[in-house]
């Protein structure tokens, strides 16, 4: 079988009649008051070279809480039960009193259940739910809705997709926000900036990483600190599971090949310690898991 030849992380970048040396992007965004349909944003990514499936509809239990949120006003609604089966939560008006606009009254309104298996099994939230008739069919619409609307924080949440699914993402800040994007990739930031300008009320900006010091240094960093917490995150699993099926075991070598893969491609800006130090890492804990399990991997 022959061997996939490795891209060089550095690149060439020509601009104002100058050559010079890259090491990728740094891109950060910020999505406004937005709201789009899946149709839509689904047609949009299409337009701009995208995969189309990024916009896909939300689940069912997230849609449902935000349809909650929607009928909020002057009632209080909590979950009172849950099992396999469905979720139940009451719904309580919340008025003031007559005559005192200091004192509150609570009068319970209705028991609303979403049966799961029903849900799942036809994907009609109507023939699923159980209700007052007028709180539970606007919570129906409301549900119908939701699952196919997009907002400023799901916008950014799918941009975080599909950066990580097609473009070797890795995260600059620790609480997020500023990101590295390899010139391998610079098709994708191209396309998505295309994507946001369309949205409208929007920004997504991006800048050349030159390759000297400080900027090998910062990505250095960046990219061990993201591996390390990968491999305690996988270490904690290891020693938190007494019992470990195929399938969990074949996902976590999948994981740890993965990272395998992402520091062959940093290697340029990770000195050899730290090479060594990460690779052996993953290599212990994809052996501990091959002694572990018989697989037909």
């Amino acid at each position: 079988m022959s061997q996939q030849t490795k891209q060089s992380l550095i690149a060439t970048l020509t601009e104002d009649s100058k050559d010079f040396e890259v090491l990728g992007m740094v891109a950060w965004w910020n999505v406004r008051s937005v709201e789009i349909s899946t149709e839509n944003l689904s047609s949009l990514l299409t337009s701009c070279g995208l995969d189309p499936k990024h916009a896909r509809e939300h689940n069912y239990r997230s849609s449902f809480i935000r349809a909650l949120r929607n009928m909020e006003e002057k009632r209080i609604i909590r979950m009172v039960e849950e099992d396999k089966n469905r979720i139940v939560y009451q719904f309580t008006a919340e008025n003031k009193t007559d005559g005192n606009e200091f004192k509150l009254s609570y009068d319970p309104e209705t028991l609303v259940s979403i049966n799961k298996e029903a849900y799942r099994s036809t994907g009609d939230i109507d023939q699923a739910t159980t209700g007052r008739d007028d709180i539970r069919s606007k919570l129906v619409a409301s549900f119908n809705m939701e699952k196919n609307t997009y907002r400023s924080g799901d916008i950014t949440r799918m941009l975080k997709r599909i950066f990580d699914k097609e473009a070797d993402l890795v995260c600059l800040r620790e609480n997020g926000g500023v990101y590295f994007i390899p010139s391998t990739h610079a098709h994708v930031v191209q396309k998505v900036s295309q994507m946001m300008d369309e949205l409208g009320n929007s920004s997504f900006e991006y800048l050349p990483l030159p390759n000297v010091s400080s900027c090998r240094s910062l990505l250095k960093n960046a990219v061990t600190d993201e591996m390390e917490l990968a491999m305690q995150k996988l270490h904690d699993e290891l020693q938190n599971s007494d019992q470990m099926t195929d399938k969990k075991a074949k996902h976590r070598l999948s994981k740890i090949r993965e990272m395998q893969k992402r520091i062959n491609q940093y290697e340029e800006v990770l000195d050899q310690k730290v090479t060594k130090h990460l690779q052996g890492g993953f290599k212990k804990m994809e052996q501990h898991i091959m002694s572990s399990r018989v697989l037909d991997i």
